[in-house]
């Protein structure tokens, strides 16, 4: 039989808990994306749970059941399986249907799974919920036209990341259900349905004058809890209407950021006409779906030509809210992976600066007295050798030195040590409840010259840069060091001279030998790619420049004289 001809065929799930709401249910619908390499060719849908469930149930009508509460377990609905936690379940559900010989294969099927990114042991399920939505795809061709007008680095991200993201653009999903963030400004009437989004605090107060809490500071009063409090008359039914209780996606307070920072258009006229649309943005390449793509998608729907009229803008152009957008690379460890505090994988900034940390210490009997125990990305990251020794110094002075070795370590930023070592240095535990010792690095920090000039010189900014201790040095011996050397040899002499940079200069560059006219030019070539190089938004070919001038060898002609 032919899966077209199951279509509209009514069956009985194995299930009846609840009915569907806002459709029907129960009913054989098709759908593109079942396959027929395995099972039986029929799916189970729950368009509750999943985006194309959700899709295709909506387009044949199917309604929604929703038995999993907020919190992942079942709701009181689900009969027996009430309170279980919804990945808890699946034996118990098995055992059922086998236990009523509705089972028709059991297999343990294997793939990509959801987790948090906080949590790598939390699983994640799809969750249909209500939400307040900008109808966005209203201006997709708008946003895609302002896109054009934008100067994207890597050129490839227009039309590429960012540019396939705006043409399968969906609406956005503003509301959040959480307590902290821009209380949204819809109040709604429960007996009619009505809405209204008021403008202000004086257009609230003006439909009640007792809305706001006088004992609450007036910056507090809107927002979460007291702006629950307010309620406002209905004008259609005479009735209470209570403010909508979500907040607003904090991913469009950052695209609001180009008016908002001056208080525009109520105030910072000037100052927001001055900056608006910016020179150039620059952020990771994970922004093309976050802040890049919410000052884009804002400035689109606010400021079209007749709204720019309107607010005495005047032409602002087509690029809005940015003219120029540099897309970094991430950081990333030795091994190219993006660097993570819970991995573990990370340079820390302190001892590239300073060669010294402070860092909580948990107990590890794993560990010998004078260990201390790291995680072995962080002690790759470390770039030590056999014999270096971190020195681990306690609250009264008392010192010691510790061996770095590889151990797994819980958390991030926590380090092991044995019992004992942490008893010797009078270790206890802070008002936070965390232990915690100070570390001085067995080597010189390389500092801030150095850890800028790696960013600068080794790679374009849009790739990602491999961070260690290691690339640091070797950045810095090879140009800043050599600099250095250069610099104080000049210096020496500059000195038993007498000579004064401040002075006049004696000769003309014209006047001058030919080697003097030849540094002269160099540093005059320099000055000239670096500026151009700048304007031009090329971090890469800034730094290409002053490595010109690190002192590479000059070969020295000498002719005879007759």
């Amino acid at each position: 039989m032919k899966g077209a001809e199951l279509v509209g065929w009514r069956y009985q799930g194995p299930y009846s808990f609840d009915t569907p709401v806002g459709g029907d249910g129960g009913r054989v619908i098709g759908g593109d994306f079942v396959s027929l390499d395995s099972g039986t060719g029929l799916v189970h849908t729950a368009p509750a749970f999943g985006e194309d469930d959700f899709r295709v149930a909506k387009l044949n009508g199917i309604g929604l059941i929703q038995l999993v509460e907020p919190n992942g377990n079942f709701s009181a609905k689900a009969g027996w399986l009430a309170g279980k936690f919804c990945k808890d379940a699946d034996n118990d559900i098995i055992r059922d249907l086998k236990d009523r010989g509705l089972l028709f294969k059991r297999e343990t099927y294997r793939h990509d799974y959801p987790f948090c990114w906080r949590a790598d042991s939390d699983p994640l399920i799809q969750y249909a919920r209500p939400a307040w939505f900008i109808r966005t795809t209203a201006l997709n061709a708008e946003a895609l036209s302002n896109n054009q007008a934008v100067r994207w680095l890597p050129e490839h991200v227009k039309e590429g990341r960012f540019g396939d993201f705006l043409r399968n653009n969906v609406d956005w999903a503003l509301s959040r259900e959480r307590f902290w963030g821009t209380p949204l400004n819809i109040w709604r009437c429960p007996d009619c349905g009505e809405m209204m989004a008021p403008a202000s605090t004086a257009e609230i107060r003006a439909l009640n004058p007792d809305a706001f809490d006088p004992t609450v500071d007036e910056h507090l009063q809107v927002h979460r809890p007291w702006i629950d409090r307010v309620t406002l008359p209905c004008s259609a039914c005479g009735g209470t209407m209570v403010r909508a209780p979500e907040v607003i996606d904090c991913w469009f307070d950052s695209g609001c950021m180009p008016f908002a920072q001056w208080g525009f258009p109520h105030q910072g006229v000037e100052a927001f006409k001055a900056s608006f649309p910016a020179d150039f943005i620059s952020e990771a390449v994970d922004q093309t779906r976050g802040w890049f793509y919410s000052l884009l998608m804002i400035s689109t729907l606010l400021f079209d030509k007749e709204s720019c009229a309107e607010l005495g803008l005047g032409d602002v152009g087509e690029a809005r809210p940015y003219k120029t957008c540099m897309v970094l690379g991430h950081v990333c460890d030795m091994d190219g992976k993006k660097e993570s505090k819970s991995k573990g994988n990370y340079t820390s900034p302190d001892l590239v600066m300073t060669g010294r940390v402070r860092q909580q210490v948990v107990p590890d009997t794993r560990l010998k007295p004078g260990q201390l125990g790291l995680k072995e990305a962080q002690v790759r990251a470390l770039d030590l050798g056999a014999e270096d020794r971190f020195t681990a110094t306690g609250p009264e002075g008392q010192s010691m030195a510790l061996e770095v070795v590889v151990c797994e370590v819980k958390g991030k930023d926590i380090m092991g040590m044995h019992p004992d070592d942490i008893a010797a240095l009078g270790l206890a535990p802070e008002k936070d409840g965390a232990t915690r010792v100070n570390l001085k690095a067995p080597f010189e920090p390389p500092g801030a010259d150095a850890f800028r000039w790696l960013f600068t010189s080794s790679n374009p900014p849009w790739n990602n840069t491999r961070l260690s201790l290691r690339a640091i040095r070797e950045g810095q011996r090879d140009f800043l060091m050599r600099l250095k050397n250069v610099h104080s040899f000049f210096t020496i002499y500059a000195k038993i001279a007498g000579f004064d940079p401040n002075a006049p200069a004696a000769r003309a560059p014209k006047d001058r030998g030919p080697l003097d006219r030849w540094i002269l030019h160099e540093l005059n070539t320099v000055n000239a790619q670096v500026i151009a190089a700048l304007d031009d938004y090329h971090a890469l070919r800034r730094g290409a420049g002053p490595a010109r001038l690190r002192g590479e060898p000059v070969q020295l002609v000498c002719a005879p004289v007759a």
